[in-house]
């Protein structure tokens, strides 16, 4: 390397015609202060403790992760395996190349304020779970039945607690600034921004996080599968710590210097008037500068700068579209809630023209897919949650007629029979959602996007031409001069044109207005 800045390393087998490119690599002429490291928090849920050991070793050697959580649910957790569990972090423990989190996840019901992970800065601390001390524990054991007791226990402490949407989502009206630094905002279960927001709203100073949650024993690369419990592939979290020790990923958790991405490693950074991320400050004036630069795995789409839940400013990096290629995407959840996918199915039709080479978006699940259907139609299946989804297509004739779109969704809701419906058994089920039909010319598309919004955490179809890939990295500045007297916090959404995300954790302004 010859300069500093961004760079790929390419490697390409000529006999074999194959390819590839690394991630980001960024060049400095020093070695800065903090270093992004990436890891898998929230992962962890493997019935056999035996195979603990080679889930940090899949962290580790495959995922080529820096840090790694194993959080099996407490209720399910006997204390027999939480001791081989400790015994695998300490023999992976290995300063500068690999750092297990020790702890577990405190898996409450909604009732008593649903899923939190507990982290601990160091080694053979015990579990105290939600339930399940006399079914799992040892003699001595005792539960936290509440989040409340979950606080109490551990406030005083240099534990790190984080909440999530698992099995149950968290309960933000319970919320302990001293001990929960971050919400984690997506995982397999699908991509949760309406509870980033949510902690926003409520006025918490949150940093965003990402994880797996798998139960496959792959943190860092795990896949929904097949199952009606799961929606998207895992996430991740980056990490701007000064060494990779556990106390350096800890203490830049507490100091919210992180951010959530949907598994692919963007590098991003952002400042406020010169404070990084998880910085508050005070201003003395009602304008910020907000400088951000992104390293993208893939050619972006749009950067999105807001100031609390206000947008302020929309970076936009696409290249124009030739005309040629048009895209039809499906986005949004069905509920704020636990198990809120959306499943969409029916047809794309480009009349007299038409379609060549397909290429999915984001069909994380394997009950996502297309079939052609002619020349000129593809039948399309989606199974999403809380992010867009869809397919490129290529025209190889280009049609005059209208171009429509005909896709029905149905609502996933994780219903319980039990008691009066507030205990389990519980089942997926399937409800009927909206009905769509979107059409178009090429003429009209040229002149606008032609989008239906359904009205409920993002729930819309769009059919658009395909914007053309243009760059994988910006570098750009907002001066925001509406900044609102108290706290502001500023936070960056990056979307990529494969609509792989990243949710860049605030810089909170305090303007003394």
């Amino acid at each position: 390397f010859t300069e500093a800045g961004a760079t790929r390393i390419d490697l390409e087998d000529a006999q074999n015609g194959l390819s590839a490119s690394s991630n980001q690599v960024r060049i400095t002429q020093e070695l800065p202060a903090l270093k992004l490291f990436w890891g898998d928090p929230h992962s962890g849920q493997i019935a056999d403790a035996s195979k603990i050991g080679d889930y940090f070793t899949y962290a580790k050697e495959v995922s080529g992760l820096d840090f790694a959580g194993y959080q099996r649910n407490d209720s399910a957790h006997s204390t027999d395996d939480y001791d081989v569990q400790q015994v695998q972090e300490k023999a992976f423990h290995e300063p500068g190349r690999f750092v297990p989190l020790p702890g577990f996840e405190w898996s409450g019901n909604l009732a008593a304020g649903g899923h939190h992970n507990v982290y601990f800065s160091r080694f053979d601390l015990p579990m105290k779970r939600w339930n399940g001390a006399d079914r799992l524990g040892r003699p001595d054991e005792t539960d936290l039945p509440h989040v409340r007791d979950l606080h109490n226990y551990y406030r005083g402490t240099d534990t790190v607690i984080t909440p999530h949407v698992g099995g149950q989502h968290a309960d933000l009206q319970f919320h302990d600034p001293t001990l929960e630094p971050a919400v984690e905002v997506t995982s397999t279960h699908g991509s949760f921004e309406w509870i980033l927001r949510e902690s926003i709203e409520r006025g918490y100073e949150m940093g965003f996080v990402g994880g797996n949650d798998c139960h496959t024993g792959r943190p860092g690369d795990d896949r929904p599968g097949h199952q009606e419990r799961r929606y998207s592939k895992g996430g991740l979290t980056g990490v701007y710590a000064d060494e990779l020790t556990l106390k350096g990923i800890l203490s830049a958790i507490k100091a919210k210097r992180v951010y959530a991405t949907t598994g692919a490693r963007i590098r991003a950074a952002v400042t406020v008037d010169g404070h990084f991320i998880g910085e508050k400050f005070s201003c003395s004036n009602s304008t910020c500068e907000i400088r951000v630069s992104v390293e993208g795995t893939a050619p972006l789409e749009r950067i999105e700068v807001y100031r609390g839940l206000e947008l302020v400013h929309t970076e936009h990096l696409a290249g124009p579209p030739t005309g040629s290629r048009i895209r039809v995407l499906w986005d949004g959840a069905s509920r704020m809630s636990s198990y809120s996918g959306i499943s969409w199915d029916g047809y794309i039709d480009v009349g007299d023209g038409e379609i060549g080479d397909v290429l999915p978006v984001r069909f994380d699940s394997p009950r996502s897919r297309y079939e052609r259907a002619g020349v000129s139609r593809i039948d399309v299946a989606g199974w999403a949650c809380g992010y867009p989804s869809g397919v490129v297509i290529d025209l190889t004739r280009r049609p005059k007629s209208e171009i429509t779109v005909v896709l029905d969704s149905q609502l996933v809701g994780g219903q319980k029979y039990g008691g009066h419906g507030e205990t389990a058994p519980a089942r997926m089920a399937l409800a009927p959602g909206d009905s769509v039909r979107v059409s178009a010319t090429l003429e009209q598309l040229a002149d606008r996007t032609a989008r239906v919004e359904l009205g409920h955490l993002n729930r819309s179809v769009t059919l658009e031409l395909a914007p053309e890939p243009a760059t994988d990295r910006a570098d750009f500045t907002v001066i925001d001069d509406g900044v609102r007297p108290g706290v502001n916090p500023y936070w960056v959404k990056v979307v990529q044109q494969d609509m792989e995300m990243a949710w860049i954790s605030p810089v909170f302004a305090d303007f003394l207005g």
